[in-house]
């Protein structure tokens, strides 16, 4: 049996997934504590989007951490999406990310 070739969809945003999402004012506060916690390694890219540097390793590479907020969070009741975006070994950051 032969497979056909499978079209590679292009890069796109995370955020641009999302479109525009408000938030509870609840957010606020967290995001304030994430930001006094992880300090210059923690992002904002956007009102529903935020992020953390994972420092590098020799055997790892330096990842973000993309937290994709939905609408209505936290008390939506509807968890964030993650997305891990990395160079090289995606194991190696997730065993990174996870000590």
């Amino acid at each position: 049996r032969t497979l056909a070739p499978t079209r590679i969809p292009p890069r796109v945003e995370p955020s641009e997934l999302l479109g525009v999402v408000e938030l509870d004012p609840a957010a606020d506060e967290e995001k304030a504590v994430l930001e006094a916690i992880y300090g210059s390694e923690f992002s904002v890219f956007g009102p529903a989007e935020w992020g953390l540097d994972i420092p590098g390793q020799p055997s790892c590479p330096q990842a973000v951490l993309r937290v994709m907020l939905p609408a209505g969070y936290p008390r939506s009741g509807e968890p964030p999406v993650l997305v891990v975006e990395c160079e090289g070994d995606p194991k190696a950051v997730m065993e990174a990310a996870a000590e």
